[in-house]
């Protein structure tokens, strides 16, 4: 028999460490089993009910919902059928539709604004879709929005000015980035005069044709520039090329996605004076 100063440091002639040991891991392991049958059948209903709660063109042909596609991605979704638009007014959004037991509720594309149930005539309309293009802000009949575009331009955008100063009229310039960089005066002197300035991108361009950077570029920029000439920064922006007609909006999904996602109000025209003509 090996004497004290033979035995291992720990050595236990008595046994009671190694049982206190086998009672810890026995614990150990009653509590990972526990765990695991507590957590993972949670976690398998949570997955259900998440993948069948609100099906759509969305998460049928991709994985991740609507709001972490890309503009480019959900606009080639959304142009795979006739996308329907609803709504009244000079405003223009994307929007997710869901049948409910209320009824059809619409959530605008990357969560600018809350969900709002729509009128039945409306939902009626969306019918089986699961993506709008709602149009919305509409004015009075007796109220107009009055708006200029492509400026600023050194012979006709003062000439206006002076004219909306004789009638005391305020208006919304959509303005192009690389003209506010020639004509930064003139800029400052619409907003002084108590007018709005919105966006019409950098280089007057169709988001159509270009990458996500580019797009992207082509709206930052624009707000840095105006930012940066007038102090102020702008909520609106205008796509250029655009139309007033149901078919120039869904020609122009994509850049309502482009710029709804970096949280700008969008806006078109309902009437046009064509003074463009002359």
């Amino acid at each position: 028999m090996p004497n004290d100063q033979e035995r291992p440091v720990f050595y236990d002639h008595t046994g009671t460490r190694w049982r206190i040991v086998k009672v810890c891991v026995l614990l150990l392991l009653a509590l990972a089993v526990g765990f695991g049958a507590y957590v993972l059948p949670r976690m398998w209903r949570t997955t259900r009910v998440t993948a069948y709660a609100a099906p759509s063109v969305a998460t049928v042909k991709s994985p991740l919902p609507p709001s972490t596609l890309s503009p480019a991605m959900l606009a080639e979704i959304i142009n795979q059928s006739n996308v329907p638009i609803i709504g009244s007014g000079p405003l223009a959004r994307v929007v997710h539709v869901t049948h409910t037991a209320a009824g059809y509720v619409a959530v605008p594309v990357y969560g600018h604004s809350p969900a709002e149930l729509l009128p039945t005539s409306e939902g009626q309309a969306v019918g089986s879709h699961t993506y709008a293009i709602e149009s919305y802000g509409q004015t009075s009949n007796k109220r107009i929005a009055l708006t200029f575009d492509d400026g600023p331009d050194p012979t006709w955008t003062p000439k206006i000015l002076d004219e909306l100063s004789r009638y005391h009229v305020q208006a919304t310039f959509f303005e192009i980035g690389r003209e506010v960089v020639k004509y930064p005066a003139i800029t400052n002197r619409v907003v002084q005069e108590g007018h709005v300035v919105g966006s019409h991108t950098f280089d007057h361009v169709n988001f159509d044709t270009m990458g996500e950077s580019r797009a992207a570029q082509e709206i930052n920029q624009t707000q840095r520039v105006i930012r940066a000439v007038t102090g102020h920064s702008t909520s609106f922006l205008r796509l250029p090329y655009g139309g007033n007609d149901p078919q120039s909006l869904r020609d122009f999904v994509r850049g309502i996605l482009e710029a709804q996602k970096q949280g700008y109000v969008v806006t078109y025209y309902q009437f046009d004076s064509n003074d463009w003509l002359f």
